[in-house]
């Protein structure tokens, strides 16, 4: 009888990252982004981050650069456009990582993951 591990361990690069790129639609954070109402405290799951934003904290613009106002995080001042603030929600307050298929190396993003394994000797990068 073999157990969920060994089911897991049997799993293909596109099982993972499609398993991945789940966990990270439905990982739910509390919302910490603070503007002049307070810390918004609000329930935000990754695929509704971005509809988040515009609607609630009104970063909508394209062109326009904004800061990460989220409350307690030590995140640089500098500005950044809408789809990098989006990115570095993700990747920073979401707390998602992508874990190497052959070690226990992970990355904030997909593309970096999949760039050590191409890279990396002994790992075998599956068609």
């Amino acid at each position: 009888m073999s157990n969920s591990m060994d089911r897991y361990e049997r799993w293909t690069l596109k099982d993972r990252i499609e398993f991945n790129r789940i966990l990270i639609d439905e990982c739910e954070v509390i919302c910490q982004w603070t503007d002049q109402w307070g810390v918004c405290n609000e329930p935000v799951k990754g695929k509704d981050i971005t509809s988040h934003l515009n609607h609630r904290h009104t970063i909508a613009s394209e062109s326009e650069s904004y800061q990460c106002l989220w409350h307690g995080s030590d995140c640089s001042p500098k500005l950044m456009k809408k789809a990098s603030l989006i990115r570095h929600f993700r990747e920073q307050h979401l707390s998602v990582k992508w874990a190497c298929l052959h070690c226990d190396q992970t990355f904030t993003r997909e593309r970096t993951m999949m760039r050590h394994i191409r890279r990396s000797p002994g790992h075998p990068f599956p068609e």
